[in-house]
């Protein structure tokens, strides 16, 4: 699409903004509407995003993308709740079961979009489009959950006073703002440093999928073995440490970090390049 460096970051921006705005206000949909209708209402707006941003020019593509962030906001939010309100005797278990299923989602689109897209001779477009159709299937799936009358909430919500005064909050302010400031950089141009660095389109995926595939396991296990100490704060430390190896190896040796990769397995001679917009 002709987008400039800053233009293709800005897609990026555009969804975490909307992240940080349009979270706050879900407590207050979920009240009005309960929390099984409020995450069919985010897999509907999902998928809407997602064709949205694959119809036209530059204005749709960041007019879905903030569809998209905003459905993903308000789902953020409400999958805690709806795991305590339907599994309140197993949080933990079934917090990594649905955490490790967003990871491998991930994952598996990262490692699929280029391959599709090569397969089907669809454009950018085409295989955008064709993501929203997990979303419509699990909202067609969640739907008879949504239809039933909404259960009242165990815990009333804590006054946000109360949750403003304590520095806890402000440490975990801290920590989720930094990690999600770091994930979304990743996120954003991990491709585009290893296409840079020689990789062809595929692998590119393929490595930005391997980030998310590696999560699947620790995002089942940690919040079970988490739940069982009285502190988190190893697990926080050792997650950060991993973190930092992690980008100093993409750093000084972005071949030798992408799984052993090195000079040769630049694109091959003849294949077709991808037709992404950034």
């Amino acid at each position: 699409m002709g987008l400039s460096p800053a233009g293709g970051g800005a897609i990026t921006t555009v969804m975490v903004v909307c992240l940080g705005v349009f979270g706050p206000v879900t407590p207050l949909l979920a009240r009005r509407i309960g929390l099984d209708r409020t995450l069919l209402a985010g897999l509907l707006v999902i998928a809407a995003g997602v064709a949205v941003r694959g119809l036209g020019g530059a204005p749709l593509l960041y007019l879905g993308s903030a569809l998209a962030a905003t459905a993903i906001a308000v789902m953020n939010v409400s999958m805690p709740g709806v795991v305590k309100q339907h599994f309140p005797d197993r949080v933990n278990l079934m917090t990594g079961v649905y955490v490790s299923c967003v990871v491998a989602g991930a994952a598996l689109s990262s490692a699929l979009v280029i391959p599709i897209e090569h397969g089907t001779g669809f454009s950018w477009r085409g295989v955008t489009a064709l993501l929203a159709v997990p979303a419509l299937l699990a909202a067609l799936l969640w739907l008879p959950q949504a239809l039933r009358r909404p259960e009242a909430a165990a815990n009333g919500p804590r006054p946000f006073g109360a949750v403003l005064r304590s520095r806890v909050t402000w440490y975990v302010t801290a920590l989720m703002g930094l990690q999600s400031l770091t994930f979304y950089v990743m996120l954003a141009w991990l491709p585009t440093i290893f296409l840079e660095a020689g990789l062809p389109a595929d692998q590119a995926g393929y490595l930005l999928s391997l980030t998310n595939l590696v999560q699947v396991g620790t995002s089942l296990a940690v919040p079970v073995l988490a739940g069982r100490r009285a502190s988190q704060v190893p697990y926080v430390v050792g997650a950060c440490l991993l973190t930092v190896l992690g980008y100093l190896g993409v750093l000084l040796a972005p071949h030798d970090a992408a799984m052993g990769v090195d000079d040769r397995a630049g694109r091959r001679p003849g294949a077709p390049r991808s037709r992404w917009p950034c």
